[in-house]
């Protein structure tokens, strides 16, 4: 990764564009409707979070280099899921985005079928209002 970012930057410094294709693994489900132990063994998991985990092994070198301890990792897991939550505690106060703002950005002009659609869906949230918490956006 070193040596493609390095070259990288080299292209970059010319202005020409630079793309690095980066590839890991993915442990973790997809979403909280994936369970990816109905594809994937608990062997491959465990395989993948010990051997080939960029985290572990980036810890491992700082250890390796006397740069970290096993003490600061853990005062440092300590601190930051301590930010985390805070940082969630504060999200979860601040209203969502316009839910119409999920049909903008998609195309470079809304097309009409597009238009349509965030008409029906607003339509619809204003029949059954009640059934949905839109409360929590800053607009329908």
């Amino acid at each position: 990764m070193y040596n493609a970012t390095k070259a990288a930057r080299e292209i970059v410094l010319t202005n020409k564009p630079v793309l690095i294709e980066a590839m890991t693994y993915r442990i973790g489900h997809h979403s909280t409707s994936d369970d990816s132990s109905a594809y994937r063994s608990s062997e491959e998991k465990k395989k993948w979070e010990t051997l080939d985990n960029p985290i572990t092994r980036f810890k491992l070198y700082l250890q390796s280099q006397s740069y970290w301890t096993d003490d600061e990792d853990a005062e440092y897991k300590k601190h930051i899921r301590k930010q985390v939550r805070s940082a969630f505690a504060k999200a979860e106060k601040t209203k969502l985005s316009s839910i119409s703002t999920m049909f903008e950005g998609v195309y470079k002009q809304m097309t009409t079928r597009l238009n349509k659609q965030r008409s029906e869906l607003q339509e619809h949230l204003g029949i059954y209002k009640d059934k949905y918490p839109t409360h929590n956006f800053e607009s329908i």
